[in-house]
């Protein structure tokens, strides 16, 4: 489980993958971080 840095009290499960994330499992995994897709490419 990860934390927000800003909003504590959010927490988010990263699923293990062996192979690459399904689209639709990388968009739920950053809605539940609330980040933007641009955000999270930054963060890369």
């Amino acid at each position: 489980r990860l934390r927000h840095r800003v909003k504590k009290n959010l927490r988010v499960t990263i699923p293990v993958h062996t192979k690459d994330v399904p689209e639709i499992t990388l968009r739920r995994i950053l809605k539940q971080a609330a980040l933007s897709e641009d955000e999270f490419t930054k963060l890369l």
